[in-house]
């Protein structure tokens, strides 16, 4: 596992813990995103390369209103120098734009294996019984 201290050194501290001092392990099954589980409450990312740092700003002026909404939603932490990503330049690993987002509880599924599923993850929980045929 590569050491990510210079990247993780760039974030706020995550309910009083600097990042840095946070167990980071590679999460599975990302198909666009580098994605590491970081401590037990947060994720990591290194955002793919066709987007721009500032697709955060948008996810960030989205959360509230979902929250409002009563979605649950993973939330962007800030940088120490204020926006939700750091942007490191240079050779890798480290280079690209990061980000850490608190994690949500759950599993994650990257296969349906019933309609029951599809209707759960919809927020449906009047009806399970979804038409199959499509």
């Amino acid at each position: 596992m590569q050491d990510l201290t210079p990247v993780l050194s760039q974030f706020a501290p995550l309910n009083g813990h600097r990042p840095e001092t946070l167990s980071v392990a590679p999460m599975a099954g990302g198909l666009i995103n580098d994605t590491f589980a970081l401590g037990e409450h947060w994720v990591l990312q290194r955002l793919h390369r066709i987007f721009r740092a500032e697709v955060n700003l948008d996810i960030a002026a989205l959360v509230p209103h979902l929250q409002r909404a009563g979605v649950a939603v993973p939330v962007l932490q800030p940088s120490l120098s204020g926006p939700p990503w750091v942007e490191l330049t240079g050779p890798a690993p480290h280079a690209g734009v990061w980000r850490i987002l608190s994690r949500l509880p759950g599993e994650t599924l990257h296969k349906l294996t019933s309609p029951a599923q599809a209707a759960s993850a919809a927020g449906d929980r009047k009806s399970t019984r979804l038409n199959s045929s499509h």
